[in-house]
């Protein structure tokens, strides 16, 4: 799986989307700027432990977008803005 910081050559674009669809960093990535646009706003250091859960949620869906707005949507974070 593709991490930050490595190298991962590939042929052609639908190589390319199946090394980040098999990355644990590109789906952790995608979670925290689906929950930047919710929430619009950069998180804060209280926001890690609902993003960490958000993360870990999309990564055992496979990668559901679906199921990634709707584990966003019952984060205390979301439904308790100030």
């Amino acid at each position: 799986a593709l991490e930050t910081g490595t190298h991962a050559p590939f042929g052609s674009l639908r190589d390319l989307g199946t090394i980040l669809a098999d990355s644990h960093a590109a789906k952790a990535c995608f979670a925290k700027q689906t929950y930047r646009f919710a929430m619009g706003r950069l998180e804060t250091a209280e926001d890690v432990c609902g993003l960490d859960e958000l993360s870990a949620a999309f990564e055992q869906s496979g990668g559901d977008i679906q199921e990634l707005w709707i584990q966003l949507t019952r984060l205390d974070e979301f439904t308790r803005r100030k």
